[in-house]
């Protein structure tokens, strides 16, 4: 099932750094049909390209400055298009504070297992 990981932005700052190591992230995914970034929550028109893509499986990682403004809970969301289903999974929250190329490459593999 083709895969797509949407990093999940709020501040520019932030977006500005993870922009910087999101050709070595992407390179490490082979089998992930895109990581992207994304600066607001994700609308059913982000969603639609995604599909058009090829995707079927949209894994949502956000990155925050402050876990306690954020739900820390992970939960999934089947979205019905016309052509099936995505399957959207939105992840626990990242901190900012902790963003490296290896941190963000783990979490993603984390979220990517069956």
């Amino acid at each position: 099932m083709p895969v797509a990981v949407v990093l999940l932005v709020l501040d520019s700052k932030v977006l500005k750094r993870i922009n910087s190591i999101l050709n070595e992230v992407s390179s490490y995914f082979k089998g992930v049909a895109e990581v992207v970034t994304a600066k607001n929550k994700l609308t059913k028109e982000d969603i639609k390209k995604l599909v058009e893509c090829g995707v079927r499986k949209i894994v949502v990682l956000p990155i925050v400055e402050n876990l306690r403004k954020h739900f820390e809970k992970t939960y999934v969301e089947k979205l019905k298009l016309a052509d099936g289903r995505v399957k959207i999974v939105y992840a626990k929250p990242m901190l900012s504070s902790k963003i490296t190329t290896n941190n963000v490459i783990l979490e993603i593999e984390k979220l990517l297992k069956p």
